[in-house]
């Protein structure tokens, strides 16, 4: 097991085994072989970039780093990082920082071309990348299209010439002075792994790539991690059929022709921002052999301004060679702003989704896919969209702040938190969407089409809490169409159970909690629907077969339709203050949703808590039951622990004690006094089940700057129990939070 060296200021003809003897260049790595075990490491503060000369007779792809070899069951090849200090980076582009780089086309038109030359051509991929300036989605550049000198009249546009593969950019003087930090991205891609395995990719920063960052193209026992992808995307390929279309995924795993197989990936612990396109993806689009993949993982990576946060898409266009995915996991990500940035500033057919899991057409496959405890915060369009998906797995997400600012399809395709999408002779949506929070979504909550299964097969949607969702309308066509907390069309059926549907919409005969009867023709949404609570202080509650229903006409709805005989109309009492939280949505003691739900096997809610506690399970997606306390006295005190935190605008602090801990005081201190009552609440949750969400406080903060909380009794965490500690400021505030105690041995 041998490691290698890279870093700027090395050189190609040593032997690459140490810092003082590192290679240079990522042709060295490209043209060299490697064996299983061995590591290629790149110095942190070393950068590379393509090459700024090229043949412009031939078309030649500028990749940086080709993987060359594959690692095998007795070890993984390594390409990482040495060194302290900032990632290495591996540019997808050029900087044209010199004014020598730049030809004003004729003197005083504002439009500058690059040094014939210096740029690899771009005869396939004919948009390219180009950053004016500092990193900042303004500075992005504005393609016009290819061979359009005549249109450049506005700063930061710019065009690509396919005779003298040139790029052409309108500027008020010369570029590289102008803005002097100009770069343009290459033909290739950063990072390529053609049919590679056991291979793991770590600790590297990708920037300023026209199509994609890490590009894996088949392959299995593949791990990228801890990895950043920043400013990428965008360029225009020919496409055929439909004509050119942009692109641009991030981490982008794929099987093109002929490539048959992927599996055993896992993405985790990435960082992934300001993408024209996907910030992760799997896909498949051969349209000649069939494609399979299984075992791909996405975890712990955050994705911020992206077109697209996450997919896994089969995308096969001919009947006949289907792409097949079984089994993925999609955990622990944060996605947020998508279709934002840098991807909301040009039209984008996958501006605004959070996520895709989809077989896109019929005749190909997408099962076994588990979604769990992702934060998914303001999108344009979806949250997470399910097509044709099986055996689907969606539960303890949080989905918040859908803005509904992009409407692509038509007036069933709605823009909405969840989406479940299918059709008519296709592949039925079929799983479970259970113990998810969906909150401040201007758009629909929860929207299903056309679930139409042929047999057996079940949609379930369970123990959910929805707040505040449906809040405003959209206009497609010349008509205006309301948003709603859960929106089921044209389907039979879809079961929904347990969940609390909470509507703050003040609309008088639309935006219900449940509109379960939309249709153009004679057959409306099946709902089997029990044991939900409903509430809309006024107006509609539920829209069934065309018949609105408030609040006061729940009963006569339950006899009608035949459906939530054991359902609620009511508050559901929920600890929602001035601003929405997830710890706002918890019932409060007094909730009727406490034990009036049904038990539909869950052992356990939102948080981990056991299901049930008290006499039955609750409704929505958390767990209160009855509060109950033991004591659990010390063996011997070991030593004072404090715990310290500070902020500036909310708090939501869990503090997690490495060892059983004697709780002695908590203490609060605010920089200035709040001038109306703000909660400041502190709670237990455990994995015990008679300990278990134990308020220990709930104080209303008013006019003062110092809080001090001591327990009445011994009271004691026990390892691996949570204290959660909740406010939201009134005013720009400092707090300091502090625990003080003793950590218990033996």
């Amino acid at each position: 097991m041998a490691i290698y060296y890279v870093k700027n200021g090395g050189d190609d003809d040593l032997d690459g085994l140490s810092d003082a003897n590192a290679w240079e260049t990522m042709n060295k790595i490209n043209t060299s072989t490697f064996l299983p075990g061995d590591s290629i490491l790149l110095a942190r503060g070393s950068s590379w970039d393509c090459l700024k000369s090229a043949n412009t007779e031939t078309l030649v792809d500028q990749y940086a780093l080709i993987v060359p070899s594959s690692g095998d069951e007795t070890g993984y090849i390594t390409f990482g990082a040495y060194g302290t200090g900032d990632k290495p980076i591996i540019y997808g582009s050029k900087n044209f920082n010199e004014t020598g780089d730049w030809t004003e086309t004729s003197e005083g038109s504002h439009k500058w071309s690059t040094t014939s030359g210096l740029l690899p051509r771009h005869d396939y991929w004919m948009g390219t990348f180009v950053l004016f300036g500092s990193e900042d989605p303004d500075n992005m550049g504005w393609f016009i299209g290819v061979d359009d000198v005549a249109s450049l009249d506005t700063e930061k546009t710019y065009t690509y010439d396919t005779t003298e593969h040139t790029i052409i950019v309108y500027s008020e003087g010369n570029p590289a002075t102008v803005y002097t930090n100009m770069y343009l991205s290459c033909q290739g891609k950063p990072f390529y792994s053609l049919v590679k395995n056991y291979i793991i990719v770590e600790n590297i920063e990708v920037k300023y790539s026209h199509s994609g960052g890490f590009n894996i193209d088949g392959g299995h026992h593949i791990i990228i991690q801890d990895c950043d992808l920043h400013y990428y995307g965008g360029a225009w390929s020919p496409g055929t059929g439909s004509g050119p279309y942009r692109h641009g995924d991030g981490i982008n795993l794929y099987l093109a022709t002929p490539n048959l197989s992927m599996h055993d990936v896992i993405v985790r612990r990435c960082n992934v921002s300001q993408g024209f396109d996907a910030g992760i993806s799997y896909q498949s689009f051969s349209g000649s052999y069939a494609q399979d993949a299984y075992n791909i993982t996405f975890e712990d990576n955050t994705v911020d301004g992206c077109g697209l946060g996450m997919a896994i898409i089969t995308f096969n266009p001919t009947e006949g060679y289907p792409g097949t995915f079984n089994t993925g996991y999609v955990r622990r990500n944060t996605i947020t702003n998508s279709g934002y940035g840098w991807s909301g500033y040009v039209q984008n057919s996958v501006k605004g989704k959070s996520m895709v899991i989809s077989s896109y057409y019929a005749y190909n496959s997408v099962e076994n896919v588990i979604v769990e405890d992702n934060i998914l915060d303001k999108f344009a369009y979806w949250g997470i969209v399910f097509v044709y998906a099986e055996n689907l797995i969606c539960r303890r997400n949080i989905i918040r702040n859908g803005t509904g600012d992009f409407q692509e399809v038509g007036a069933q395709f709605r823009d909405s938190a969840i989406f479940v999408w299918g059709a008519a002779g296709a592949p039925t949506n079929t799983g479970v969407i259970n113990h998810n929070l969906i909150y401040n979504n201007i758009c629909d909550g929860i929207g299903v089409y056309k679930h139409n299964p042929t047999g057996a097969e079940k949609l379930e949607i369970n123990n959910n809490t929805l707040y505040g969702n449906g809040t405003d309308t959209f206009v497609f066509g010349e008509t205006t169409y309301y948003y709603k907390s859960i929106f089921i069309s044209y389907s039979t059926p879809v079961y929904l159970t347990n969940n609390i549907v909470y509507s703050t919409s003040a609309e008088a005969t639309e935006s219900q909690c449940l509109d379960a009867g939309y249709n153009t023709g004679s057959v409306y949404a099946n709902i089997i629907s029990d044991y939900n609570c409903f509430y809309k202080a006024t107006g509609s509650i539920i829209k069934h077969t065309n018949t609105n229903y408030t609040m006061a006409q729940f009963a006569t709805y339950q006899a009608a339709r035949e459906q939530d005989a054991n359902s609620l109309a009511e508050d559901p009492i929920l600890s929602v203050g001035a601003t929405v939280t997830k710890t706002g949505l918890r019932l409060q003691s007094s909730s009727p949703c406490i034990d009036t739900g049904t038990d539909l096997g869950y052992s356990s809610d939102f948080e981990g808590r056991t299901v049930p506690l008290g006499d039955g399970v609750d409704m929505g997606a958390y767990e209160l039951g009855t509060i109950s306390k033991t004591v659990t006295l010390p063996v011997s005190r070991h030593k004072f622990f404090s715990y310290f935190a500070t902020d500036t605008d909310s708090m939501d602090e869990d503090f997690v004690p490495g060892k059983a801990f004697e709780l002695q005081e908590i203490q609060l201190h605010l920089s200035t006094a709040h001038a109306s009552a703000v909660a400041f609440v502190g709670y237990v949750s455990t994995a015990s089940v008679s300990v278990y969400n134990y308020y220990l406080f709930s104080y209303a903060i008013e006019g003062s700057t110092d809080y001090i909380w001591q327990p009445s009794e011994t009271f004691v965490l026990n390892y691996g129990d949570t204290m959660t500690f909740s406010m939201v400021m009134s005013a720009t505030n400092t707090f300091g939070l502090q625990v003080k105690g003793w950590s218990i041995t033996g």
